[in-house]
């Protein structure tokens, strides 16, 4: 029982935390990800804006439109429109893939949990060990102790 204290699940240990590291740093590169989207989305919706807003100043202009101003202006709305849409849908498809990274890291921090509580029971027993080791040699030294000045 001598020596030290040796985990048999070391590598398991250090292969969890390196797993929980990686995943925590694609959920930090996976955050940078999302907030470009989002100023993506953002942009989108106010280029959007804008192009009603114009819309509307035109619309509400003394001046006659031409039809091919008209069209021009609905095309570039919808364009907007459907620029804005896309960046949402890829908003959206990314807050999926982070939630589930999200997912990914609390349980592999789970499973680091584990690993750690399960060592530091077994270091716990290693130690109680340990030390009922050295109270038996304590004890037999002191029987032996007690058996020579008996004589």
């Amino acid at each position: 029982m001598g020596g030290r204290f040796r985990y048999a699940l070391e590598p398991v240990r250090l292969s969890r935390a390196w797993e929980l590291d990686a995943l925590r740093l694609a959920l930090g590169e996976s955050q940078a990800v999302l907030a470009q989207r989002q100023a993506a989305v953002d942009a989108a919706q106010q280029r959007s804006e804008a192009a009603a807003a114009g819309w509307h100043s035109l619309a509400g202009a003394s001046q006659a439109l031409t039809a091919d101003r008209l069209l021009l202006a609905q095309r570039y709305i919808a364009d907007c429109r459907r620029q804005l849409q896309a960046e949402q849908a890829a908003l959206s498809a990314r807050q999926a893939e982070h939630e589930e990274l999200v997912a990914q890291v609390l349980a592999a921090q789970r499973a680091l949990d584990a690993v750690e509580k399960h060592r530091k029971q077994a270091l716990g027993e290693f130690r109680k060990a340990r030390q009922s080791l050295e109270f038996k040699d304590a004890d037999d030294q002191w029987g032996i102790l007690q058996a020579g000045i008996g004589r």
